[in-house]
């Protein structure tokens, strides 16, 4: 008999570049599991989005109003939690997106806890390295909740560093499994890079963590350095002074003809995308895992990224094909030099696109997330 499993997403599933890691998460754990599963999906509906999947066995949308930021609303989110939550009898297991989906539980009994699965997705130490300021009560909720977890999949190695160091759990509940790249993404490298024609992707929304103002200067930087980029922005605003920051750089650097914002878009929609563009960069401040840095690679696209965003170097390691840079002028005289040598560098491109795209293979990611799951089913 199949095991019964409910999802819970603090964010609609959806597949588009407008969706945050929760939502897009959401979307592929579905992928995953509808098959060898009876999968309900529950998920708080603050967008006015509609969803449905014939797939799913059922649907559970929430319409939540949540007041404050994402710290000050954990005090909806407790009262949510619980109607959510309340036919948790009904499941072997129940996957919750994002540690604030479990707070104001944790008088709940073992019976509920042994069937949860967490999967963090952001915590205090990722929201801090993404250049936020976090409210101590915020990661004191995130403790308290920690203190009752049993069982987490995560896709970084450094992210089960911090849960285990910093919340004190044991790492023998922990599973890292990394993140699928969609079969959507076509791997479609260019033959040939003109000079007087360069197209550049970014994937990630507006906000703080992706820093796009450096990635900015990295476009004003080539243009000093006599190249003329089009560069091409995908993600939605979701921080409108950050999305204002932009326009008053690119308007007071003359880079208006060099800036094409895409805003949201379907991963199909990227797809088409990435087979215009020769590169692809993230000027992100932080990534737990970093999704649309490897949808550019498994596309076939040399992609740049900064120094700190140390996940990624520590699971990928060296490559031909990922280039880390220490500043923004460092990253714009590494994208010049791959411009230049393009055509003896490219003979070796395709063994490293492949390496690095089986590290992040969907059909992997599947697998192992299946076998946890039965594993804990069973135990």
């Amino acid at each position: 008999m199949k095991k019964r499993i409910l999802l819970y997403s603090t964010r609609t599933p959806k597949s588009n570049v407008n969706a945050d890691g929760g939502a897009s998460t959401a979307l592929n754990i579905i992928e995953s599991l509808c098959k060898d599963f009876i999968l309900d999906v529950a998920f708080l509906n603050l967008d006015n989005q509609t969803f449905i999947d014939k797939r799913v066995n059922k649907v559970f949308p929430y319409d939540a109003e949540l007041i404050g930021d994402k710290f000050q609303s954990i005090a909806d989110k407790r009262i949510i939690n619980k109607v959510v939550l309340k036919d948790y009898r009904n499941y072997d297991l129940i996957i919750v997106l994002h540690i604030s989906g479990l707070m104001g539980l944790e008088d709940y009994d073992d019976d509920f806890w042994n069937r949860v699965v967490l999967y963090p997705m952001f915590l205090t130490p990722s929201y801090i390295k993404s250049g936020e300021t976090v409210p101590t009560y915020y990661t004191e909720a995130e403790k308290k909740t920690f203190s009752k977890i049993k069982k987490v999949i995560t896709p970084s190695t450094i992210e089960k560093e911090e849960i285990v160091n910093i919340y004190g759990v044991d790492e023998l509940k922990i599973k890292v499994i990394p993140r699928g790249v969609s079969h959507v993404f076509e791997y479609n490298p260019c033959p040939i890079i003109d000079k007087k024609n360069i197209n550049i992707c970014m994937v990630g929304s507006i906000k703080k963590q992706k820093n796009y103002l450096r990635a900015l200067k990295v476009i004003k930087n080539l243009k000093d350095l006599n190249i003329n980029p089009t560069f091409h922005i995908v993600g939605s605003i979701q921080d409108e002074i950050v999305y204002q920051n932009m326009i008053d750089y690119i308007d007071r650097n003359d880079l208006k003809n060099n800036i094409v914002f895409h805003f949201a878009i379907s991963q199909a929609e990227l797809n088409e995308l990435f087979k215009k563009c020769h590169l692809a960069l993230s000027s992100s401040n932080w990534e737990t895992f970093g999704r649309g840095i490897y949808e550019g690679i498994h596309s076939g696209k040399p992609t740049f990224i900064f120094s700190s965003l140390e996940e990624v170097r520590k699971f990928v390691g060296e490559s031909s094909v990922l280039y880390y840079c220490d500043d923004e002028l460092d990253m714009a005289k590494k994208i010049i030099y791959l411009i230049d040598n393009y055509s003896s560098l490219a003979r070796v491109f395709e063994s490293e696109f492949l390496r690095i795209s089986s590290l992040v293979s969907i059909e992997k990611e599947e697998d192992e997330l299946k076998k946890v799951l039965l594993g804990w089913c069973q135990s």
